[in-house]
């Protein structure tokens, strides 16, 4: 199961949960403090920056608190918990984002896989705030990044996964198709790829186009240099696959846009790093409607990015590992930048890795192998990124179930499982808390209780990859118990 994030006052925490930001434990350990006024927020981030402190998550209800303590020191994690009931979240997002801030908090209610994951394809992370054990588990089976609460417990989840890690499909579905083609985009779609990553240059007349080569030689019948090309000059050369010369031509990353559907994440890497050419990029992907996010291995691009790209997340590329990495210098940049780190796989320490992940920052590894499809979806990755994607396009995104449940006594109630299309699951259920209601569930359907009241379960699915086979659970469910003869008229 995907570790959750415990950020709460005792022994069980990853994070330690504060809250009198005046204490001197502020600096000591990994922690997270609340600061609800702008004043508060402002003496809070003056002291961390005298001292040097951004290894540090500032959680507020007040987005004017989190303005003013990033505006005194840039470098700390913010943590945004919205005041209101969330009724549009690509607002809530640009929001955020134009704050450098990519954590939201939210409360218990709004604890479910189809919510989580809403947030998770723009690269938000995020924190449930737990009342009771009730919400945490409600929490880790809704695939939260992290819970938050006093006294909390940890929970143990019968399964390897809540939902499927997003596919990214490296420049595209490369079995019959160009690679950075819009056929091999669509193909991508239609193998149920989440994400097409995909790679672009800056032609000569100032043209963004999709190739992952700065020459054309390679998938193309001409070798045109794509800087010192035009786009008309470039589009006289064919695609070819293998030997067979195509009628397509090379494609500009609007046309992309035009052509793919709209549910198809883009994952942008630029190869150049220019200040015209980030701007550049940087309209064509602020007009987009589509979900976007843009990665780069230069740092300078990093910055430029941050200047004109505001309302995505963006990435930092890391190609293999560096022999003195250190882990703060990293963290530094991600907070501040607002970046996923896209690190090469296998190449880094699984303690390094492990140190990203457990403060919530987006963990995306590329260059995943066919051979390693399998393992790579147990480590708990935000996204897979792979040519071979496709060859996972048979397993749920997610387990679809009702999240409450209303039984009679004396009858009998079917449960109903599915994937995201619809499609029926076999499934097996998981009641918490020792049954209280002794409820008696059998090929899954529930025939019986002990007694009235309300009780939680959850159920699994176990969809086989290759050879092994992977489990989801789904989220939590509220099965309520009632007599055969009240009249019932909530959900069933």
């Amino acid at each position: 199961m995907s570790k959750m994030i415990y950020i709460t006052d005792n022994k069980e925490a990853d994070i330690n949960y504060i809250k009198d930001s005046n204490t001197i434990t502020v600096f000591k350990g990994l922690n997270l403090i609340e600061v609800h006024h702008p004043a508060n927020a402002t003496q809070s981030a003056v002291f961390l920056k005298l001292l040097n402190h951004f290894d540090i998550f500032i959680l507020s209800r007040s987005r004017r608190a989190l303005i003013e303590a990033q505006e005194i020191f840039q470098y700390t994690r913010l943590v945004y918990e919205p005041r209101r009931k969330i009724t549009d979240i690509d607002k809530l997002a640009r929001r955020i984002f134009s704050i450098r801030c990519f954590t939201i908090c939210l409360p218990a209610e709004c604890a479910t896989q189809e919510m989580i994951r809403k947030f998770h394809v723009k690269g938000i992370k995020v924190i449930i705030r737990a009342q009771n054990q009730t919400d945490v588990y409600k929490a880790a089976l809704a695939g939260a990044d992290g819970v938050l609460g006093k006294d909390l417990k940890r929970v143990e989840i019968e399964s390897d996964l809540t939902t499927l890690p997003f596919l990214v499909s490296h420049r595209g579905y490369q079995v019959d198709q160009v690679e950075n083609s819009i056929k091999a985009g669509l193909k991508a779609h239609q193998h149920n790829a989440d994400v097409l990553e995909l790679d672009v240059h800056l032609t000569e007349d100032k043209k963004i186009v999709v190739n992952h080569d700065p020459t054309l030689g390679r998938t193309y019948d001409k070798d045109y240099v794509i800087k010192i090309n035009k786009l008309a000059e470039l589009k006289q050369a064919r695609q070819k696959l293998n030997e067979t010369i195509l009628d397509d031509r090379i494609a500009t990353l609007t046309e992309f846009d035009k052509e793919l559907p709209e549910d198809l994440t883009f994952l942008v890497e630029t190869k150049v790093e220019g200040n015209h050419a980030i701007k550049r990029l940087s309209r064509i992907v602020n007009s987009m409607k589509r979900n976007v996010m843009v990665m780069s291995f230069y740092p300078i691009a990093l910055i430029r990015m941050d200047s004109y790209i505001k309302n995505n997340i963006n990435g930092l590329l890391l190609a293999s590992e560096e022999e003195n990495m250190e882990l703060l210098p990293i963290i530094k940049v991600v907070n501040k930048y607002k970046l996923i780190i896209h690190p090469q796989y296998s190449k880094f320490d699984y303690k390094w890795e492990q140190e990203i992940k457990r403060r919530m920052i987006g963990y995306s590894p590329w260059g995943i192998k066919e051979e390693d499809l399998e393992d790579a979806l147990f480590e708990h990755h935000d996204m897979i990124n792979s040519n071979f994607v496709h060859l996972l396009a048979h397993l749920p995104k997610k387990i679809v179930t009702k999240r409450e449940i209303i039984y009679s006594l004396g009858d009998k109630k079917q449960l109903q499982v599915s994937n995201e299309k619809g499609k029926k699951l076999k499934f097996k259920t998981r009641i918490l808390f020792d049954n209280p209601l002794e409820l008696t569930i059998e090929n899954g359907v529930i025939t019986g209780a002990g007694k009235t009241g309300t009780t939680y379960l959850y159920v699994t699915h176990g969809a086989t990859i290759f050879k092994k086979k992977i489990h989801y659970a789904s989220d939590l469910i509220k099965v309520t118990v009632v007599d055969s003869e009240e009249n019932n008229n909530g959900p069933n």
